[in-house]
């Protein structure tokens, strides 16, 4: 059997349930040598329509090619009878796939001038219908250097005109001048068009700033609709900055008027390094607002303007605040920065996973919503997280440890919950069990083991003296945390905070 049919053999017979086995087959893909990789598409393409589910194991397979090429020794280019037969698959799928974008994505992630020649060529003029598959295809042009970035452009750019892509696009080109992989920005013949752009958009948000109702139905949707418009402003700041227009000015300064105060750092940023002190001046006040002090202070920095930063912003404490107003402002968190931030706790010490110690802090966050007033614990330092359950009103110590052990990871951690255990575990777990029912708890139910370095601690919902709670029981003790309120931790967490305990103790002696 030669490796096209048996692919073939196993695309044919892929479905939901089988996928992970197909991966694993296909996964030949990934060292083949070129006229193998030939062979299997010259099959695929005469063996007629396949499953959703077969063509992205084929497409993943294809780009993973290049990833594991990274560790190894780099994988063989694709042949050019093997690119177009990707790009005649692709086509034939058609814009409503689903799963087409794995082969723009390997396409992308080939080295050769003629294989990035193509994908600009499917982007810019039949690219997926799904922005989210548009944005995965470009991504391994932004992990790797080592590329003939010329090939996509001016192509690509022709993308621009699809408001949805321009921002991905713009990036990109962005990149690949930062990177210096290009003598020159790949947009700068077509500056007049990015100023113009440029205007359209920073009145379109001072529109929506105005009556935001008439833009959009809901938060939600207006959420949505303020993130991509600010998504493409950003990225159109950075190219008219790199490109040097100076009638990008006027524009630019338009968008200092606008409220949303990380598009002001940007078009202030651009101002900055167009020559413009208006944009410099803006970037010094900024770095007053927690949400973009970080942003802020980094552009300065850049632009070699250090000293007109305030040093009590340069403060530990004050970048810490930054940090969490930037990160609960992302739209993959909450999506606008809070009303309130207050410092609760600070302190210097070692934290799991690192080797000297380092200064943590604990910021209450607050936002006053139409619903009410909703509130939370943000950690800053090791880490910018808040966790996905409240933990207002647990001792100091306590917040931390649960910081602690959601952010660690080692070998020798694990849980497992009881029903996935075999039979002998559960006895043992069962035997723990009765020795809890016969000291002063009751409706005993274990839910988890966790494994801590060699000790095997038990995690059960259980009553003491009437009380609801969890319980966990380790070699050398047991702890019993009380639920009550109307969200009491789960087992999970609650393991989560005595795992850091342990940890930071193991830590900070």
């Amino acid at each position: 059997m030669t490796v096209a049919s048996d692919v073939l053999d196993v695309l044919r017979a892929v479905n939901g349930p089988q996928r992970e086995e197909a991966l694993r087959t296909v996964a030949v893909l990934q060292t083949a040598v070129a006229a193998d990789v030939d062979a299997v598409f010259e099959s695929v393409e005469t063996a007629g329509r396949l499953s959703d589910e077969a063509y992205a194991a084929l497409g993943e397979q294809l780009w993973r090619r290049y990833h594991v090429s990274r560790d190894v020794q780099p994988a063989e280019a694709l042949l050019p009878s093997s690119i177009e037969r990707i790009a005649r698959l692709y086509k034939a799928l058609g814009p409503g796939s689903t799963v087409r974008h794995h082969f723009l994505r390997a396409l992308a992630a080939e080295r050769s001038r003629e294989a990035l020649e193509r994908f600009a060529e499917l982007l810019a003029g039949d690219p997926p219908e799904k922005i989210e598959h548009c944005d995965l295809a470009l991504v391994p042009l932004f992990e790797r250097k080592a590329y003939p970035a010329e090939a996509l452009f001016p192509r690509l750019l022709e993308a621009i005109a699809r408001r949805r892509l321009a921002a991905a696009v713009l990036d990109l080109a962005n990149f690949v001048t930062r990177q210096k992989m290009v003598s020159q920005h790949p947009a700068k013949p077509r500056a007049a068009q990015l100023v113009a752009l440029c205007g359209e958009m920073v009145q379109h948000l001072l529109a929506i700033q105005e009556n935001p109702d008439k833009f959009a139905k809901s938060a939600a949707e207006l959420s949505t609709l303020l993130g991509e418009c600010a998504g493409l402003l950003t990225a159109l700041c950075d190219a008219l900055a790199w490109i040097g227009d100076q009638r990008a000015v006027p524009k630019l300064r338009q968008a200092l008027e606008l409220k949303h105060r990380r598009l002001r750092a940007e078009a202030a940023s651009a101002l900055a390094r167009l020559g413009d002190d208006e944009g410099v001046t803006t970037l010094v006040e900024l770095t007053a607002e927690p949400v973009v002090r970080t942003r802020a202070i980094q552009y300065l920095d850049e632009l070699g303007l250090s000293d007109k930063v305030e040093p009590k912003f340069r403060e530990p404490a004050a970048r810490a605040e930054g940090d969490v107003a930037a990160w609960l402002a992302h739209p993959s968190n909450l999506g606008l920065p809070p009303h309130r931030l207050e410092l609760v706790d600070s302190r210097l010490q070692v934290w799991p996973g690192r080797d000297q110690p380092v200064d943590c802090f604990l910021f209450r966050f607050e936002y006053d919503l139409p619903q009410g007033r909703f509130s939370g614990i943000a950690m800053a330092g090791p880490i910018v997280h808040v966790l996905s359950f409240s933990v207002e009103g647990l001792p100091i110590d306590d917040v931390y440890a649960a910081f602690a052990g959601w952010d660690a990871r080692h070998a020798e951690m694990a849980e497992s919950a009881v029903e996935s255990l075999e039979q002998a575990q559960r006895r043992q777990v069962e035997a723990v069990a009765a020795e809890l029912a016969a000291a002063c708890y009751d409706d005993v139910q274990p839910v988890l083991v966790g494994r801590f370095f060699g000790e095997e601690h038990v995690v059960a919902t259980a009553r003491r003296h009437g009380q609801a709670g969890v319980v966990v029981v380790r070699p050398d003790g047991v702890d019993f945390f009380p639920q009550s309120g109307p969200r009491p931790l789960a087992p999970g967490e609650v393991y989560l905070i005595v795992k850091g305990r342990l940890l930071l103790r193991l830590f900070n002696g």
